[in-house]
């Protein structure tokens, strides 16, 4: 009796502790897409156990089901690191639209060998757009970059 007592008093703690959290703890996908605006914890387990058994992977790299792609899959922590150390050369290589620092740069990101003129030229263009104000950090730049190229289509 005692175990069945403790077992429906901890249901009932982990109700009210859940209740009190924001709609979309479910993430995207299909169940987001069937449950929409789920703001109980019935509904929100529904849409999750939704999501998890349907095809969230295509969902997150399509966006389709309420998901967002990601820019690009080749950010990393090297990348990033690389940025932060090299950010005077490549904003200076940007602005001339080639250079050692800047082909590194496109290498690590994977942007493929026949786009590169387009890389930098699109990043030259767009100068400011990246470097978008003074003491911007390395990852802030690498998504403006990321922008840039996606805008472009090169990736």
């Amino acid at each position: 009796m005692k175990k069945i007592i403790v077992s429906i008093v901890s249901f009932a703690a982990v109700l009210v502790f859940a209740s009190g959290a924001s709609a979309h703890n479910q993430g995207c996908g299909l169940g987001d897409q069937i449950f929409p605006g789920a703001d109980s914890v019935l509904m929100q387990t529904l849409a999750l156990s939704t999501n998890q058994i349907s095809f969230v992977e295509f969902a997150i790299t399509s966006g389709t089901s309420g998901c967002v792609p990601p820019r690009s899959f080749v950010f990393n922590d090297d990348l990033t690191t690389y940025v932060a150390a090299n950010m005077d050369n490549i904003a200076k290589e940007m602005a001339q639209g080639n250079g050692e620092s800047l082909a590194t740069l496109a290498e690590m990101m994977e942007i493929p060998v026949d786009s590169r003129s387009r890389f930098n030229t699109a990043l030259q263009i767009n100068f400011s757009s990246v470097f978008s104000h003074e003491g911007i950090e390395a990852g802030q730049v690498l998504e403006n970059i990321a922008s840039v190229a996606h805008n472009n289509h090169i990736i």
